[in-house]
C-alpha cells in the first residue's frame, strides 16, 4: 500500500532541486527512505540552520521555516537511521546547548527534549529571541506521555508553533510575558504509537499541521 501511495504521490509532486548537501545525503538512502529523510532534513535544517529565513506562504504572509514531521515505521524497519543522521549532523549544536543549559546564563538553546516543563519552555522562548527550539524524539511514545501529563508541552503549543502564535505566561515563577512560539519537531514511532499521538486531536488541527511520512 505504501509503495502504491508513494508512486502516486511522486507522479503528482515532483522533487525540488535540492542543494548539493541534501542531495548527497539522499543519494545514500534506500528508495523507501528518501521522502521521510527529505522531511527530516528540511525540518531540522529549517529550525537549526535557517531559523531567521522567511518566505511567502500560501496566505501571502512571510513565514518562518515552521515544520513538524512524524515518521512512522514498524519495529525493525530502520527508524534509528533518522536518529543517527540527527546526531551526526548536529552533535556540536547538541553539546553546546547542554553546556548553555547547565551554565544557567539564559543563552540561546536550539535543541530540547520532550521532557521540558512549561516554565522551562517559556524561559527558552524568552531567551532565544525568535530562534527556533527543536525537538527530535526517537520514541514518539515518550512525547505522547509528556503531552498527556499537561505539565510541559501541549498540543496547543504544537498548533501555535505552525503560525508562531504567542504563548502567554503570568505566574510567580520564571520569566513573565508573551513570546511567539518558534518550535520545530521530528518524532519517529510505530504505527500504534503514532496513532495514539494524534488520537482525539485530528479535529483540533494538529494533524493538518504535521508532515506525515511512512
Amino acid at each position: 500500500d505504501y509503495i502504491d501511495w508513494q508512486s502516486e504521490f511522486n507522479s503528482k509532486f515532483t522533487a525540488q532541486k535540492f542543494p548539493p548537501f541534501i542531495k548527497d545525503v539522499l543519494r545514500e538512502c534506500p528508495e523507501g527512505y528518501k521522502l521521510p529523510m527529505t522531511l527530516h532534513l528540511l525540518t531540522l535544517l529549517g529550525g537549526i540552520c535557517f531559523s531567521r529565513v522567511r518566505a511567502t506562504y500560501l496566505d501571502g504572509q512571510q513565514h518562518a521555516p515552521n515544520l513538524q514531521t512524524i515518521i512512522e515505521g514498524k519495529s525493525g524497519q530502520g527508524k534509528g537511521h533518522f536518529k543517527n543522521v540527527y546526531k551526526t549532523l548536529f552533535q556540536r549544536v547538541i553539546s553546546n546547548d547542554m553546556e548553555n543549559i547547565n551554565s544557567g546564563e539564559g543563552c540561546i538553546v536550539q535543541t530540547m527534549g520532550a521532557e521540558i516543563t512549561a516554565s522551562q519552555f517559556h524561559n527558552m522562548l524568552a531567551n532565544n529571541q525568535g530562534v527556533h527550539c527543536n525537538i527530535f524524539e526517537s520514541e514518539i511514545s515518550t512525547l505522547n506521555d509528556k503531552l498527556r501529563e499537561k505539565r510541559g508541552l501541549t498540543y496547543d503549543h504544537l498548533r501555535k508553533a505552525f503560525d508562531n502564535d504567542v504563548y502567554y505566561r503570568n505566574s510567580q515563577r520564571g520569566q513573565q510575558g508573551a513570546y511567539p512560539i518558534f518550535l520545530n519537531m521530528v518524532a519517529t514511532g510505530t504505527p500504534y504509537d503514532c496513532a495514539k499521538f494524534i488520537k482525539g486531536n485530528v479535529v483540533g488541527g494538529n494533524a493538518t499541521r504535521i508532515a506525515w511520512a511512512l
